[in-house]
């Protein structure tokens, strides 16, 4: 219900710094924190292949063919994909999150990987009109004994298409917020901020909804 997200996602990575533009479509690395090319599933379980993470699948998420191999389909109700808190999720001031990405509709904003729940740590969702939106320390404040730095929103101003597989990423090395769409950057976007990342031994990292939105979920 809500902004879930209805459509595929396919070859999940999380880095822990930014990639430069030429290390955008290569894959491999040392920094590689997540990877989820969702493969070998067997009992809702989905493998992580850079540190064991494994992702657990609920409610209306399907196993489909992917843009190489296997991929995950989202409902667009309440379906999602989740990992327990992992120390190597837990990212200090550098990022990137990489993804394809097929919608099956562009409507209200959807979740696409974020880590954390009732407040979020770090997250991509795609908005109405198929752009892309980087959010920080969502609902963490001064208050928070681990919150550090600014709760911040940043909107691409490319856009996705609906039906087609198209690869994104977002980057953040310590300076400015990037988005690439197919491995062409929207330059239009860039935006400098001073950004460090609350450290939440808590929060799972969750792929397909949004629960910090009124339970956003992708399709």
């Amino acid at each position: 219900m809500g902004n879930s997200f209805s459509g595929s996602i396919d070859e999940i990575r999380l880095y822990n710094r930014d990639l430069t533009a030429a290390e955008i479509n290569p894959v491999g690395s040392s920094d590689l924190r997540s990877f989820y090319p969702f493969e070998a599933i067997t009992e809702g379980n989905v493998p992580d292949y850079a540190y064991g993470m494994p992702l657990v699948l609920s409610n209306g998420t399907d196993v489909v063919t992917g843009k190489s191999g296997q991929a995950l389909q989202f409902d667009g109700t309440n379906g999602c994909a989740t990992a327990l808190s992992c120390k190597e999720t837990e990212i200090v001031n550098r990022l990137t999150l990489a993804a394809w990405v097929k919608p099956d509709t562009l409507g209200d904003r959807r979740g696409l990987i974020l880590k954390g729940t009732e407040k979020t740590v770090y997250g991509l969702d795609l908005m109405a009109g198929g752009t892309l939106l980087f959010s920080a320390n969502r609902g963490y404040s001064g208050g928070d004994s681990y919150a550090v730095g600014t709760d911040i929103e940043i909107q691409s101003t490319a856009s996705l298409q609906a039906g087609v597989w198209q690869h994104v990423v977002c980057s953040y090395d310590g300076q400015s917020v990037r988005f690439y769409i197919d491995g062409t950057a929207d330059t239009s976007a860039e935006q400098d901020v001073d950004l460090c990342f609350a450290q939440d031994s808590s929060a799972p990292l969750v792929l397909g909804r949004d629960f910090y939105s009124a339970g956003a979920a992708y399709d």
